[in-house]
């Protein structure tokens, strides 16, 4: 998140970044987000969390086509 931070304070129009990581990554990423650099720059409202299940989920709704791993 501090290379968002970078990005966001360089490039001028950066909106939002998502972080896509394993669920249990998500109380990490909470507890980064809350960190006093993160909140007076605003970088909290930027970034959001999600999951790989998530992603899979909105794929899948989208394209209603099941992804089967072949292992």
């Amino acid at each position: 998140m501090l290379r968002f931070n970078d990005v966001l304070l360089t490039i001028a129009g950066t909106d939002n970044f998502n972080i896509v990581a394993d669920n249990e990554r998500q109380g990490k990423f909470s507890i980064e987000l809350g960190r006093p650099t993160f909140r007076q720059n605003k970088l909290i409202n930027k970034v959001t969390f999600l999951d790989y299940e998530n992603i899979y989920n909105w794929y899948y709704n989208l394209t209603k086509v099941l992804y089967e791993p072949k292992f």
